[in-house]
């Protein structure tokens, strides 16, 4: 499915999950992008922005291969690890995260 970034550029995904308010697709590349709200910091840690209109690239998030999403999370696996953003006090399984950090990443 191709869609629209915000600099016109056209991506290619190959997956694509959506949450609550929130969306992410992983591309032909295995990179993940998100857009919609963010107000837990689901797309991006500690970020004034409370919602992207456009697909954003998640930092740190390549080789993706499989995504998962809740109201206020979003995790993502690569290889044996699996990577959440968002509000671990919300339904996040990652919770020893702290919120708002980088992606907390679980696994060995």
């Amino acid at each position: 499915m191709k869609v629209q970034a915000e600099k016109g550029d056209n991506l290619i995904f190959s997956q694509i999950v959506t949450g609550r308010s929130h969306t992410c697709a992983v591309d032909m590349d295995r990179n993940l992008w998100c857009w919609g709200r963010n107000d837990r910091g689901q797309i991006v840690a500690k970020s004034p922005t409370k919602a992207f209109r456009f697909p954003t690239r998640i930092v740190g998030a390549s080789a993706v291969s499989k995504v998962a999403l809740g109201d206020v999370f979003t995790c993502w696996t690569q290889g044996v690890n699996i990577s959440c953003l968002g509000d671990p006090k919300i339904g996040n399984p990652q919770r020893s995260s702290v919120e708002g950090r980088a992606p907390a990443r679980m696994g060995p």
